[in-house]
């Protein structure tokens, strides 16, 4: 098997595993591509335009799922900001004024950390999204919860800049990308339908 005239040589289980990449990447959803890196200016330069959105993963939350009491209409039996998720938020929120983001329609799941951290962007309205909420456990079980995803994002020009506020399982389904709290994953959404990953904006 040649590349780029350089040869490769694959012993059988390097050659089993690569076969599997192929098949895998072959059964990903046709409409997500990457694209080549660019820098972080040329990121920014980006969200002015568009056809352009974010996701973001909630700012920073300490610990992992949600506790064994967890009640979704209650956010006190829920994983919540900390005060230094809470000041991360307010910085993400300026530095995208910095950028010329000074308003965005706002998409958050129904999880209390996702409506806060959309809260403390102070950028605008904030709505609910089902399609946001946190993936359920279960590959299988989260099908159709992204195919309402899909459908919503296909229903969208994105005139304005847009966020889509959610949880890091979800970006990571849709995207591919493992975020850290707070990151902004940019996305173009081009006119065949088709969405780009662009890269991903980190705010200390």
């Amino acid at each position: 098997m040649t590349f780029q005239n350089k040869t490769y040589r694959f012993a059988p289980n390097s050659l089993s595993s690569y076969l599997q990449r192929i098949l895998l990447l072959m059964i990903l959803p046709v409409t997500l591509q990457a694209d080549p890196a660019l820098t972080e200016a040329q990121l920014w330069q980006q969200l002015q335009q568009p056809g352009h959105f974010l996701m973001m993963r909630s700012a920073r939350a300490p610990g992992f799922g949600d506790p064994a009491n967890f009640d979704l209409t209650d956010c006190t039996t829920q994983r919540n900001l900390s005060d230094d998720g809470e000041k991360h938020a307010s910085r993400i929120g300026d530095a995208l004024r910095q950028h010329g983001i000074n308003s965005a329609q706002l998409f958050v799941s129904q999880w209390c950390r996702t409506q806060d951290t959309a809260r403390l962007l102070m950028l605008g309205a904030i709505n609910t999204l089902a399609a946001l909420d946190k993936l359920p456990h279960g590959q299988d079980s989260h099908r159709p919860q992204q195919e309402a995803l899909d459908r919503w994002i296909s229903s969208q020009t994105f005139p304005t800049p847009t966020m889509l506020i959610t949880h890091q399982a979800n970006i990571t389904a849709k995207t591919g990308v493992h975020t850290r709290s707070g990151d902004l994953v940019v996305l173009e959404k081009e006119a065949a339908g088709n969405v780009t990953v662009l890269g991903t904006l980190h705010i200390d």
